[in-house]
């Protein structure tokens, strides 16, 4: 099973790619304004996690198994940007395969995403089980759900 993956070409191509890795709910095109811009300094690799945009899910999301599809999906050595659910992934594949990030860069990111005994500061389960079961059963209204959330209190709140 492959991650479906975008590649935007730069005319600094002596530079490491950079890969972008969005958060829960979303799929690449979230990251294109910020891919575009970094296509001045290298080529940008916009990545759909698992089960968004237009990669196939899993059986069953773990963690280990997405990273294991980034270490066989991304460049032998690369730059991480991640937001969200995507830094945290960023921060795991750095920390599995360093020989392969040059650099780490986390967007509104925490060590977990969903809070733990051992790490309360993150997404209480009561509000990420009915987003994950919504997702399953119907992803479309229920990743407009979640947008409208991060976008609550932006004066753009009501674009796309």
């Amino acid at each position: 099973m492959s991650l479906h993956i975008q590649r935007l070409p730069s005319a600094e191509s002596h530079r490491e790619p950079i890969v972008l890795l969005h958060g829960w709910g979303f799929d690449l095109h979230v990251m294109a304004p910020l891919a575009e811009a970094l296509t001045a300094v290298a080529e940008v690799w916009l990545v759909d996690l698992p089960g968004f945009g237009e990669s196939a899910p899993l059986p069953e999301w773990r963690c280990e198994q997405v990273l294991q599809q980034l270490a066989a999906s991304l460049p032998n050595r690369s730059q991480l940007v991640g937001w969200s659910l995507g830094g945290m992934l960023a921060t795991q594949f750095a920390q599995c395969y360093p020989a392969r990030v040059s650099r780490l860069v986390t967007l509104a990111s925490n060590a977990c995403f969903v809070a733990q005994s051992d790490w309360p500061e993150a997404m209480a389960p009561a509000v990420n089980t009915p987003f994950n079961s919504g997702f399953s059963a119907q992803p479309v209204a229920t990743a407009r759900r979640f947008a409208g959330l991060v976008a609550s209190g932006s004066p753009a709140e009501r674009e796309r």
